[in-house]
């Protein structure tokens, strides 16, 4: 599950409390649901790819897996690509 967040926990007490308000969440996004929700508003559809760097609420840069993130999100454009 993904949770859509107006902006990313800055603090331990932040993160905390979202880490047990939604416990089944792996991932955070802001950007995407903007755009989703600007799309709905004119009918228009959106598909959002996404390379997922760290578990949701860690806020270590440096255990982050951007690289990987990336590739995995590259391979996923190139195959949606191919299909549509």
């Amino acid at each position: 599950k993904v949770l859509t967040v107006p902006t990313a926990a800055s603090n331990a007490d932040q993160v905390a409390w979202r880490q047990q308000a939604f416990p089944h969440a792996v991932a955070e996004d802001m950007e995407a649901y903007s755009v989703a929700m600007a799309a709905a508003k004119f009918g228009l559809s959106v598909t959002v790819i996404r390379g997922i760097s760290n578990q949701a609420g860690d806020r270590d840069h440096a255990a982050w897996e951007i690289g990987q993130a990336m590739r995995a999100a590259g391979e996923l454009l190139m195959q949606h690509l191919a299909v549509s």
